[in-house]
């Protein structure tokens, strides 16, 4: 069976509880909701350090403290955008409050679900967007695009796919690599944007090399993680996500 990143496993399998005004034959479980491994897919997305027209210039005095500012600057955060990319051109996309309550989710499984999860203060919805994941669940066409107020014994499980979690799976990695040699690290400088200009920090882990994009205008913010498996992390908008607001009236399944 292949195996699915854990944030597509975990939200796979909270598909599989009761939602509110749902029927009962809401009961099914998808597939790979049982085949959650330690975080190995692969990225579509373009390299990390793919940025077109750029320049490489000098080196950090010191990369590993680079490397250092940038997790504990993450660790601080308030908010963030972040996503995880899979070879299969499975994706998650989760931006909001790194206190977990307060953000919305998207999950795109190749070949499978298409769903969106939204968490506003002690309310979790799920907006079903493909006619398989609405089968599967039971729920009437009607549901197509519209948000279903889930019940809490499976708001539970959808709301393990916050930022937060995302951010935690980078920061394991990168905690890791702190005592791994850094092979290199570049400032590379976007053409025509300096605002966009990065340190790219190299580091071999086993025969392979990781690679971890971090911004160059003084704040030393993470941009990007990958290498240390096969998934793929970007991450944007630090500390400037306003409040997600609950979907309207009209974006809601009628009871």
């Amino acid at each position: 069976m292949k195996h699915r990143p854990p944030i597509f496993a975990t939200a796979v399998t909270a598909l599989c509880l009761a939602l509110t005004g749902c029927s009962s034959t809401a009961e099914g479980t998808l597939p790979g909701a049982d085949s959650a491994d330690t975080g190995k897919s692969s990225s579509t997305k373009p390299s990390a350090d793919n940025t077109g027209a750029a320049q490489k210039t000098g080196n950090p005095a010191n990369p590993r403290e680079l490397l250092e500012a940038a997790i504990s600057n993450a660790k601080k955060a308030s908010s963030v955008k972040v996503s995880q990319y899979d070879k299969d051109g499975s994706y998650a996309t989760a931006t909001g409050k790194l206190d977990s309550s307060n953000f919305e989710t998207t999950v795109r499984i190749s070949g499978s679900y298409s769903f969106k999860i939204m968490k506003v203060d002690d309310t979790t919805w799920l907006q079903p967007r493909d006619d398989k994941t609405i089968d599967e669940l039971g729920l009437p066409k009607a549901a197509l695009f519209k948000y279903v107020e889930l019940k809490k014994s499976a708001a539970n499980k959808f709301n393990e796919n916050s930022p937060q979690n995302f951010l935690n799976k980078s920061l394991d990695m990168l905690e890791k690599a702190k005592d791994i040699p850094i092979e290199d690290a570049t400032k590379v400088e976007t053409m025509g944007d300096p605002s966009k200009s990065y340190w790219r920090v190299m580091i071999k882990s086993n025969s392979k090399y990781a690679l971890v994009r971090i911004s160059a205008d003084g704040k030393n913010n993470l941009l990007a993680v990958s290498g240390f498996s096969d998934s793929q992390f970007d991450f944007e908008k630090w500390d400037s996500i306003t409040s997600i607001s609950g979907p309207e009236g009209q974006d809601k399944l009628s009871a």
